[in-house]
């Protein structure tokens, strides 16, 4: 065989060599942050009690440790008013992308160049589930984490499963987490009876919920 012969299946490999590269790091990165311990811990998180009447109206909500309220409430049962004006606020393309929204990601890296500062978040659904998930620190590595753990929740679970979850577990502040204990909290009923513009600050609060405190 001549050494031109040799050579011929070595540049056929060429082509795949960045697929491969890109494979072994992702492989690579599922392995160091694969957060399948972290998911099944997170589902058996306690939630709230509600104590009601024998007509099922709610008497009292007891919290958990440290005053925290935390209720679930299934999707199908929340307003569709309500879970969409969350997704229009947080993740428009949510039902169209993997868990990671990458035009949005680049658009976000073109204006934090053009202005000097942050402008657009690029953090989906899927993604801030997996930092409630996994919290850390904010910084390069995390943002990686937190894209390679989203796409391991896409894999995992249904997109109503991961819009389900994030709902009853966001960041609302007033030590609150979750859409329904937020509602009443912040406006003493259940999402259910929310006007318009307080199903709108519900969608806008969890972004900074000090500043958007009614």
């Amino acid at each position: 065989m001549s050494s031109a012969e040799g050579k011929i299946p070595v540049l056929l490999l060429l082509p795949l060599l960045p697929g491969l590269v890109l494979g072994g790091l992702w492989l690579f990165a599922l392995i160091l942050w694969n957060p399948a311990g972290e998911v099944e811990a997170f589902l058996e998180r306690p939630y709230s009690l509600d104590v009601t009447d024998r007509k099922g109206r709610i008497l009292q909500i007891l919290p958990l440790e440290e005053g925290m309220r935390r209720e679930f409430v299934p999707l199908e049962e929340l307003p569709g008013e309500l879970v969409q004006l969350l997704i229009q606020a947080e993740d428009r393309r949510f039902y169209r992308h993997g868990g990671v929204d990458i035009p949005a990601m680049v658009r976000a890296a073109w204006l934090l160049v053009r202005e000097g500062e942050i402008v657009s978040g690029a953090s989906t659904i899927t993604m801030q589930l997996a930092r409630i998930i996994s919290p850390h620190r904010a910084s390069l590595t995390g943002k990686l984490r937190e894209m390679v753990q989203a796409r391991w929740l896409e894999l995992y679970f249904s997109k109503d499963r991961i819009l389900e979850l994030w709902i009853n577990n966001i960041p609302y502040g007033r030590n609150t987490e979750g859409v329904v204990s937020a509602s009443r909290v912040y406006f003493g009923r259940e999402p259910l009876f929310l006007t318009r513009g307080e199903a709108a600050v519900m969608a806008v609060l969890p972004r900074s919920p000090s500043a958007y405190d009614p």
